[in-house]
């Protein structure tokens, strides 16, 4: 396979089949058109990281090399988050980077989230663009290959967590993190340990063949098991991610599920408590009650089309300090980098 099938570049992302759409010799390709749109931009450095499924150290590989052959600096983060490589492009100051993953998508899938900007990802013009480049195979090619430089840079987003929200007052909580034996069971229980919480740990192992499941914190399925363990736990509260990292499902002290367009309101309430007037982005598929605690709380609702990447670039087209979706995806810019 030396092609790039056209349905896989999405209105924000990149994402196929392993071995049928995507495979280690036509994610060079992508590595190569990538490199190509940053150096059009002068873009000389590049963030990859990726989750744990099983195609995704030979994509990053792959994309690594493609990078790496046109010149650009790649900052290898290895396996992680998706809010953590977003932090990273800040910590090394470059607007590149790639993402491998597939989100909450079943284990045949896998995929890239693409940088274009600092917390931003590209929207459909820019993976249409992209898409032309691939299919055009006219690279950018370098004298000089691009350095490779490694580096685990959990602890300094683990510090910057801290500088930014203080959350003191939440120890000794105790909590169930269900990993759905994703990505996130290397790092969830971590930070929420330096916070001073009790972390009980269900499917806490990375797995690639994703053996309870879909990362889905969606699922009825993954929301019932972690209902079960927090009401057998005794536990205040309990999260459930996806894949790589960036959805969440949060479960009440009662083991009711707490809907993530009510997180949406309740999250814009106490934002627009600390800036009152702010114009809050949210989804199309939420329900009206977001429309309304908005509202009704002093702030400017907005509307915006599905997608982590539309919702983000209204986030930012507006000044908004957050913008959340059904989905579990929230943006937190009061604070944080969004």
């Amino acid at each position: 396979m030396n092609t790039l099938p056209d349905h896989i570049f999405r209105g924000y992302d990149i994402r196929g089949v392993v071995d049928k759409d995507l495979d280690e010799e036509n994610v060079y390709i992508l590595g190569q058109a990538y490199a190509t749109w940053l150096l059009n931009r002068r873009i000389y450095d590049c963030v990859v990281g990726y989750d744990c499924r099983l195609s995704s150290p030979g994509y990053y590989q792959a994309m690594t090399y493609a990078l790496m052959q046109a010149g650009i600096t790649v900052y290898d983060i290895g396996l992680t988050l998706s809010q953590i490589a977003y932090f990273a492009q800040y910590l090394f100051r470059t607007r590149g980077m790639v993402m491998i993953t597939a989100s909450h998508n079943p284990k045949e899938y896998n995929g890239f989230k693409l940088g274009s900007g600092f917390s931003e990802t590209m929207l459909t013009k820019d993976i249409q663009d992209l898409k032309s480049i691939a299919q055009s195979q006219k690279f950018h090619t370098a004298a000089k290959k691009g350095n490779h430089v490694i580096k685990d840079v959990f602890e300094d987003y683990l510090n910057d967590l801290k500088r930014h929200i203080l959350l003191e007052s939440i120890a000794p909580m105790r909590v169930v993190i269900d990993s759905c034996a994703a990505t996130t069971g290397v790092f969830l229980p971590r930070i929420l340990r330096a916070y001073g919480c009790d972390v009980i740990e269900q499917n806490i192992q990375p797995d690639g063949n994703f053996p309870v499941g879909t990362p889905d914190p969606t699922e009825a399925s993954v929301q019932k098991k972690l209902a079960d363990r927090v009401k057998a736990e005794k536990a205040d509260i309990g999260f459930s991610y996806d894949a790589d990292g960036d959805r969440i499902g949060v479960v009440d002290e009662e083991g009711n599920l707490i809907w993530n367009d009510t997180l949406c309101s309740l999250y814009a309430q106490d934002i627009l408590e600390s800036l009152p007037g702010s114009k809050i982005v949210f989804n199309t598929l939420c329900s009206k009650q977001v429309d309304e605690v908005i509202r009704l709380s002093g702030g400017e609702a907005i509307m915006w089309m599905t997608g982590h990447s539309f919702i983000k670039s209204k986030v930012r087209e507006t000044g908004a300090p957050f913008g959340g979706e059904l989905s579990g995806h929230f943006y937190f810019v009061d604070n944080f980098y969004g």
